[in-house]
């Protein structure tokens, strides 16, 4: 997942969903923005290869974004 501000600075993270036997990890992200108050763009490329854009997202807010077609 790639995460671009309005200053144009990108932040990146990885969703693992089993990372050892018999586990569970957190199936979400946090990126810390300081003062930004919007989300220009978020690009997620899918395990499926699949790549979706979500743009202009508020902050301070959990987003469920869900996989299109998924």
């Amino acid at each position: 997942m790639k995460l671009t501000d309005g200053d144009g600075r990108s932040q990146h993270g990885v969703v693992v969903s089993q990372s050892g036997f018999l586990c569970q990890d957190p199936m979400d992200l946090h990126f810390g923005l300081g003062r930004e108050n919007r989300i220009l763009r978020l690009n997620i490329t899918w395990p499926s290869g699949t790549v979706q854009t979500v743009e202009d997202l508020a902050v301070n807010q959990t987003h469920e974004i869900v996989e299109p077609g998924g």
